[in-house]
């Protein structure tokens, strides 16, 4: 998996649960609301519909506060979701089978619980997740539906509507897992559209789509984030002295080195040829010139085998007000071409005011 490169995706899943849990907390209340108007509530329904309307708000809400908390709401939403299946399931079998010789219709709701699985995770898991439920299911029908169809004595009707309910189950299963096969083999190819084949990181297009993602949460949360475009001094020169391979391996080096010394949210991009591009989410001017100046320094820290001793220029650029992709990388590259001209090996920022003076050392002191 290249890293980060699976952020555009949460991006579309975050917007669509916070589109599903406040409809889904709208149609349970809903739901209880008719339930009061036609005067016969089923008594489990009476305390858990509002539970379950409360969980998918508050839920909604976290989502909203904390974007990164995507992987905890979708958990936490599946577990509200499948209890209160859990044990609907089970006051079926126990009030509602003995008298009615089959399940309600709610029970045709059930499977969606599978198609949430494979929508929410990757698929080894969601078949995981997936089969648990059944299990439980199936546990509850040996725990609490199977005595009451002994008890009842030979009923076709009542035994092939259980039957029925597992057996759809099963093939719920089944067919979304071949969906989400097919889905897992575009995944594969869109790894091999968007990473870098030498470096296994992000190539141009997935970072475009990082940086895109990052501005949009800039714009919507008022941060700060930078970006860092840099390459290696006269790398020509190490191809054309010791070869393309001796080359490859410099890059996957220097990449190496350089992930090393970034955060967890930082993303390192390989641009094209030996251009590198890093994204410093929630990250000020000064806190990127920091952070650059520790990666310089670690760039020239020992040597590369084959070339030896080699440096780096940086050019930084921070967000600034309705900036795009292209205005940011564009004067990020401004900011590259200024550290060639004084002497590479440096890191120039570029938002700063080359008209005051001031070099970055001084601008920092």
């Amino acid at each position: 998996m290249i890293r980060g490169l699976d952020h555009p995706l949460n991006a579309l899943k975050r917007r669509i649960a916070l589109v599903l849990l406040p409809v889904g907390t709208v149609a349970v209340l809903l739901a209880r609301l008719v339930q009061i108007r036609q005067g016969a509530p089923e008594p489990l329904d009476a305390w858990a519909l509002p539970l379950m309307g409360v969980s998918f708000l508050v839920l909604t809400l976290i989502l909203w506060l904390r974007p990164e908390s995507l992987s905890f709401t979708q958990g936490a939403g599946y577990v509200v979701l499948a209890g209160y299946a859990l044990l609907s399931l089970e006051y079926q079998f126990r009030v509602y089978l003995p008298v009615n010789h089959g399940l309600s219709e709610a029970t045709y709701w059930f499977s969606l619980l599978y198609l949430i699985a494979f929508a929410n995770w990757k698929l080894r898991v969601a078949v995981w997740v997936s089969i648990t439920t059944f299990v439980a299911m199936l546990l509850l029908g040996f725990w609490r539906g199977l005595p009451v169809l002994i008890a009842n004595g030979v009923d076709p009707d009542a035994i092939g509507f259980v039957l029925q309910f597992y057996i759809s189950s099963l093939a719920y299963i089944a067919f979304i897992f071949s969906f989400a096969t097919i889905r897992q083999q575009y995944y594969r190819m869109h790894h091999l559209a968007h990473a870098d084949s030498l470096t296994g990181l992000p190539n141009r297009r997935a970072g475009e789509e990082l940086i895109n993602y990052e501005i949009e949460r800039v714009e919507r949360y008022k941060h700060d984030f930078s970006v860092v475009v840099f390459d290696l001094d006269h790398f020509k020169r190490v191809n054309d002295n010791h070869g393309h391979d001796v080359g490859d391996g410099v890059l996957r080096e220097l990449a190496k080195r350089v992930e090393g010394y970034l955060r967890k949210a930082d993303r390192l991009i390989r641009w094209g040829g030996e251009e590198f591009v890093i994204l410093l989410p929630e990250t000020s001017p000064e806190e990127a010139c920091h952070i650059t100046e520790r990666i310089r320094k670690a760039v020239n820290a020992e040597p590369f085998k084959g070339p030896g001793w080699l440096s780096a220029s940086f050019g930084i650029a921070s967000y600034q007000p309705d900036d795009t992709l292209t205005l940011m990388i564009k004067r990020a590259d401004q900011s590259l071409y200024g550290a060639k001209q004084n002497g590479r090996n440096c890191v120039v920022i570029g938002d700063f005011n080359v008209s005051s003076g001031h070099n970055l050392s001084e601008r920092l002191a």
